[in-house]
């Protein structure tokens, strides 16, 4: 099998992406006969990823960016994919995007090119973080964590070979637990906390053949 993994690194959001993609590089290492392609950084631009694609022919798609309805971007809010451009690159492939809104339109049209599934936000997503400076610091962020760990749960499971309906369930599981804690907890902010929890996971949403797996 093999995956690509497009990260963009240019802000606070997309650096939690690029740390928090730990937990698939170390899924990948994993899984015996996988090759892990990465565009990461100036690297995740439109033409590397379709040059990518075109070259390695991924099975499974992770796209790590800003979102709007009908784009996925890369680097410095470079387009990637867009629903009206090129939809297509993303045929044949399962594709999950941690990023606002794509699911909306992008993944629609995607799906109608060919794409075997696609998993991502239909909406709007905000993560509460503490703004840390250094790649360790980011993954002890236990604010960050309530909110990138199911989004990322859902990520491994693809990566492990989950279908994509069990992937999205594993993450779902993981929002559920992040409420509980939440509302169980004295901390600040409850509430907005959790509120944002819920609307995250009523937004993540999978287009296309729940069966589909790599």
């Amino acid at each position: 099998m093999t995956i690509l993994l497009s990260n963009a690194d240019h802000d606070t959001w997309t650096s939690y992406l690029q740390s928090w993609s730990d937990k698939i590089r170390d899924a990948a290492s994993k899984r015996d006969g996988v090759l892990l392609v990465e565009l990461s950084g100036p690297q995740a631009t439109r033409e590397n990823i379709e040059a990518a694609i075109e070259e390695h022919k991924p099975d499974l798609v992770i796209i790590n960016g800003h979102g709007a309805p009908d784009i996925v971007y890369g680097h410095e809010l470079r387009v990637l994919v867009h629903a009206d451009e090129n939809p297509e690159v993303l045929a044949g492939r399962v594709t999950q995007a941690i990023s606002c809104w794509t699911a909306d339109e992008l993944g629609v049209k995607a799906v109608t090119a060919g794409a075997r599934s696609y998993i991502g936000f239909s909406e709007k997503i905000f993560i509460w973080c503490e703004g840390r400076a250094s790649h360790a610091d980011r993954l002890q962020d236990d604010y960050a964590k309530l909110f990138f760990d199911p989004v990322f749960e859902t990520a491994i499971a693809l990566v492990e070979g989950c279908d994509s309906q069990a992937a999205l369930k594993r993450g779902q599981d993981r929002y559920a637990v992040a409420l509980d804690v939440v509302t169980r907890s004295s901390m600040r902010n409850k509430m907005d906390v959790a509120a944002q929890l819920f609307h995250q996971l009523s937004c993540f949403k999978l287009l296309g053949d729940g069966s589909a797996a790599c």
